[in-house]
């Protein structure tokens, strides 16, 4: 994992990292996000696995609105993300979602935010978000 973060939004803080297979020779590039806001009660495993199981509901709910698009309109995505455990020196674990990296990042565009801030330029992703 980087030590220094390559982005941030309102709640997490995002690294560059690569994932190794068992035999080490293949990596994968992938990004791993943390919580800003550190402490009793946050940071916590349980607080991953919800982000986790939030974009799989929104990579379901996506399919579904997929099906009833017209054919010459870009299908709606979301990455698949995980939950990673490691830990820190003192044995400590510190938790994180685990994401691949998206092939051109630094053109990634976020459409909604997670404080409420819409980008309107693309009228299907909000027709999906008004939707869902």
């Amino acid at each position: 994992m980087a030590k220094s973060p390559f982005s941030e939004g309102s709640q997490r803080i995002s690294y560059h990292g690569l994932k190794k297979k068992n035999d080490d020779a293949h990596s994968t590039r992938i990004v791993l996000k943390e919580f800003k806001h550190l402490g009793d009660g946050r940071d916590r495993r349980e607080d991953y696995v919800q982000i986790m199981e939030t974009q799989y509901v929104a990579r379901f709910m996506a399919h579904e609105f997929n099906k009833g698009i017209p054919k010459k309109y870009k299908k709606i995505t979301f990455v698949d993300v995980s939950v990673v455990q490691v830990f820190e020196s003192s044995g400590a674990p510190k938790y994180f979602n685990m994401e691949p990296l998206l092939p051109e990042y630094a053109k990634f565009k976020k459409w909604n935010t997670n404080i409420g801030g819409v980008n309107i330029e693309e009228g299907l992703i909000q027709a999906f978000s008004h939707w869902t």
